[in-house]
């Protein structure tokens, strides 16, 4: 399989503004709604096709506004998500992944590369 390239744009949303607990039941805050609406829409538009059902490795190219210092590993959550079912059948697939942060103050996005595992 050819590596695959899904460019989603916006600015990264991190698992820890993606619930909220409320009583005793979680339920997702609107922008993580509506980043997670974004991202299947723009994963369905330049993918397109029926989800991958092979084992996967990802590559996460994270471009954050700003330098500020974040745990890139919370913001892969609410995206691997949103893609189940689109990209991909289910987040479980994903076997590896590598993550890289850098900073693009006119084009925050995440780039992803996906790769059928060996």
């Amino acid at each position: 399989m050819k590596p695959i390239k899904i460019t989603i744009f916006g600015n990264p949303i991190s698992v820890n503004h993606t619930y909220y607990k409320w009583a005793s039941s979680y339920y997702v805050w609107r922008a993580a709604r509506e980043y997670k609406k974004e991202a299947i829409w723009q994963a369905q538009t330049q993918f397109g096709k029926i989800p991958l059902e092979c084992n996967l490795d990802v590559e996460y190219h994270y471009f954050f506004k700003d330098a500020r210092k974040r745990d890139h590993l919370n913001y892969n959550k609410a995206l691997n998500d949103a893609l189940n079912g689109v990209v991909w059948v289910d987040d479980l697939q994903i076997k590896s992944s590598h993550h890289y942060t850098y900073t693009d103050r006119l084009s925050p996005r995440i780039e992803l590369i996906i790769r059928q595992s060996k």
